[in-house]
């Protein structure tokens, strides 16, 4: 390889650590405003604020389909070489299961009494069982979902159940079809999705929360995948990006905008999975197959987009336990300058943020790192 296609290569692999980063800041900004949200506000600043940041939530949106990209990537590659499923299985092992299942523990023996009301405890412990066998987003579809400082792994399920059965899907299917499989799970998705709402008013959760609803996001990036392995490339469909972000980007914005007029959740839960799919595949295609000199590339390539990617594992599994710890507390904080609401929420977020990072790198560097040296036995 020529020494400008590696530097190029590694170019794309630091660019998607920036997508990462950007995922793991986007659901940060808006839990935190969750805790401190700005609420009645007349002032024009802080109902920007408050907008931007509200829409924070499809963070997790953005991770999907780069799980999508990422893992049907893996998949393909080793397709054909040997020990595929123990290989795959046994290094997604010890990438999630110790911080989660560490976590787990942590939470609900050690730090859940301390910042949980008792309720919501009470409800999570008898509960618990859901989360063992990474099932909690299926609780969330069929139980009342009381916020609780695990309500957050709904996201986690959902990708490692899609962990386990799409490696058999693409050793099955024959690349050239796994096109088309892909195809039929983003409209299968936005088909399941319409039929809950015909069906029931209170279709909200499922649409969220179930698997079989919230496939389309990785179905897109899974088709990125495959379509990264052909002849030309995603180099063949980067003058779609630009375009693709821009219609994903207006249809949201429509959905977003209709807030004022009516209940949002159905446009969202609808058809905005889907234009988000849309958006932050075009983000995808645009962040790896662009001139290494381009704007969007620069940005996804910078150090602390980079950085947050690398350790956004750890930041997302501590970050909302650790808020709803520290809100308690920032909000009896009596400081002149914290008397300004939009002072307040943007110190939650700056505190909070750091304090998750710094987990994190503890995690990391006692926890996660040990586990993922033992992945050179399953190469």
């Amino acid at each position: 390889m020529a020494a400008g296609q590696e530097e190029h290569k590694k170019l794309h692999i630091a660019s998607l650590d920036g997508v990462r980063g950007l995922a793991i800041l986007l659901v940060l900004m808006y839990h935190a405003s969750e805790k401190m949200r700005i609420r009645g506000t007349s002032h024009l600043v802080e109902k920007i604020y408050n907008m931007a940041v509200g829409t924070g939530w499809c963070g997790v949106d953005l991770f999907f389909v780069l799980s999508g990209f990422l893992i049907t990537g893996i998949l393909l590659d080793s397709r054909d070489k040997g020990r595929y499923f123990q290989n795959f299985y046994m290094r997604r092992v010890l990438r999630i299961f110790p911080l989660f299942y560490g976590s787990l523990l942590v939470f609900l023996l050690v730090v859940g009494p301390r910042i949980e009301v008792p309720r919501e405890l009470a409800w999570l412990v008898s509960n618990q069982a859901w989360y063992w066998g990474y099932l909690q987003n299926w609780l969330f579809v069929f139980r009342d979902w009381p916020v609780t400082m695990l309500g957050h792994f709904w996201s986690l399920a959902i990708e490692e159940q899609f962990y386990i059965l799409w490696p058999l899907v693409v050793f099955i299917v024959r690349p050239a079809r796994l096109k088309t499989v892909c195809l039929a799970l983003v409209a299968g998705s936005l088909a399941v999705r319409i039929a809950a709402w015909l069906i029931s008013p209170n279709a909200h959760n499922f649409c969220y929360a179930a698997t079989i609803a919230r496939m389309d996001e990785l179905a897109a990036g899974a088709l990125l995948a495959v379509l990264a392995r052909e002849a030309g490339g995603l180099g063949r469909y980067v003058k779609y990006a630009v375009p693709a972000m821009i219609a994903g980007f207006a249809v949201f914005s429509a959905l977003l905008a209709s807030i004022y007029f009516s209940d949002w959740r159905v446009g969202r839960d609808t058809i905005g999975y889907t234009a988000l799919a849309l958006l932050f595949g075009g983000t995808l295609v645009a962040s790896v197959a662009l001139a290494r000199t381009h704007p969007i590339v620069r940005f996804f390539s910078l150090g602390p987009m980079r950085f947050f990617g690398k350790y956004s594992y750890g930041i997302y599994v501590f970050h909302w336990p650790l808020m709803i710890f520290l809100a308690t507390y920032w909000k009896q904080l009596d400081a002149p300058v914290l008397d300004l609401p939009l002072v307040r929420q943007v110190g939650f977020l700056i505190v909070a943020g750091a304090l998750t990072t710094g987990m994190a790198l503890v995690s990391w560097f006692v926890l996660e790192k040990r586990f993922l040296g033992l992945r050179r036995f399953f190469e």
